[in-house]
């Protein structure tokens, strides 16, 4: 389905050129345009002609209509004493911008946002993103989420690392966001998905059945990694009520109806989807209540002023109170003191995580180095069901990739 989406977009951006320019795919998903003669008002104009022409472009899988998006970087030549590679590398860093401001658009190269040393950087970032996943770098670490009346753990938070070569361990705050800027980011959640799975059979499979909350990015939220992941659950044989995972708030308003699908489809396979960071965003009160959301998770900013802000104290109680009337439990994460974790129990949030409880640890595989820092016996929270001059283009397409990463 890849090989014909590249080829159906390539035919549309041929259609939609004159005879006198030059299209020219430049690898994966991305194509090169030469306008001649034209100003860079005209390539923009351009740009922002072919965007539209590639979301003409329609493909069906599986019955289901799939449509086609592109973002677009445009630059002029000439500009200073920029050679050939110079203006691809201004046309690249257009793009990243027209992507990281919503993509779907097309954006004007300004030389005050930098030249081919920001391209340089993200050329090298992208370089470290892709050994890490050629190489399987990808490590797995995991935080307790504890039971705030219990004090027991109740499940864990799985969480991603790279791990360089030489040892050295990189936060994903280091490399999430250039992930999604570079296209990344799915193949990163995939990876991430599957080796979650693997160690939730094992888990299952040694006795020690364990609720395991994975982070799906804005970017990947979609009925495309929904199957993906009910598809990879089914094959190992994972119990789908171990599973929860988490999307954040932002991305029911990115992923428009895509958030929907995926909670939706999701939920009808028997796993449960939870809002993260929650107060962060804009999410409206109708999509809280009409999606099938399980559990509510405070967002950071609002959790670390609590000890000190009486103003955000009852933020926080109205937004439980909120869950609460539809049938929501609410996590508060980055509990730092004892004072703010009494205060939680008293407004009836459910679970708490953060360095006051347990920092982020290493997840083996082995279901024996799992089992040996359980301080509770593993129970199931209640099931609630509630009621681009130059341009570059391009267009998404899925690679292959190993499924079950160490």
């Amino acid at each position: 389905m890849g090989d014909e989406l590249i080829a159906a977009v390539g035919h549309k951006l041929d259609e939609s050129l004159r005879s006198s320019d030059l299209v020219a795919r430049v690898g994966g998903d991305e194509f090169n345009v030469i306008l001649y003669d034209a100003t860079e008002a005209d390539g923009l104009a351009k740009a922002v002609e072919l965007i539209a022409a590639i979301s003409d472009v329609t493909l069906s899988v599986r019955g289901e209509r799939v449509q086609v998006s592109a973002s677009a970087g445009v630059a002029s030549f000439p500009m200073d004493d920029a050679t050939m590679e110079d203006l691809t590398s201004f046309a690249d860093i257009a793009l990243y911008q027209a992507k990281d401001a919503g993509r779907n658009q097309a954006v004007l190269y300004d030389p005050a946002h930098g030249g081919r040393d920001v391209i340089t950087a993200l050329q090298q970032k992208r370089t470290s993103i892709l050994d890490a996943l050629d190489n399987r770098r990808l490590t797995l670490y995991r935080q307790p989420i504890y039971g705030v009346e219990s004090r027991k753990i109740e499940m864990y938070e799985v969480l991603v690392r790279i791990k360089e070569a030489d040892g050295t361990i990189i936060s994903p705050a280091d490399f999430i966001a250039e992930a999604e800027s570079l296209d990344l980011i799915q193949q990163i959640d995939e990876r991430v998905i599957a080796a979650a799975l693997n160690r939730s059979k094992k888990l299952a499979d040694a006795g020690q059945p364990t609720v395991l909350t994975i982070n799906v990015s804005s970017r990947s939220v979609g009925m495309e990694m929904a199957e993906y992941a009910i598809s990879t659950g089914t094959e190992l044989g994972v119990n789908p009520f171990d599973i929860i995972f988490e999307i954040t708030e932002t991305a029911t308003q990115r992923s428009g109806g895509h958030a929907a699908t995926f909670v939706n489809h999701l939920n009808d396979a028997g796993y449960r989807v939870a809002i993260d960071d929650f107060g962060s965003g804009t999410t409206s009160l109708k999509q809280i209540r009409t999606l099938p959301f399980h559990m509510l998770k405070l967002d950071e900013s609002l959790v670390l002023t609590l000890a000190k802000d009486a103003h955000d104290r009852e933020f926080a109680k109205a937004i439980c109170g909120l869950a609460h009337a539809i049938g929501l439990d609410v996590i508060a994460e980055f509990v730092e003191d004892e004072e703010t974790m009494k205060f939680l129990g008293e407004i009836g949030v459910k679970y708490a995580q953060g360095y006051h409880l347990g920092k982020p640890e290493p997840f083996p595989l082995d279901p024996e180095q799992l089992g040996a820092t359980h301080d509770s016996a593993y129970r199931h929270p209640a099931f609630v069901a509630t009621p681009q001059g130059t341009a570059r283009f391009r267009a998404r397409a899925v690679s292959p990739h190993p499924r079950y990463p160490p």
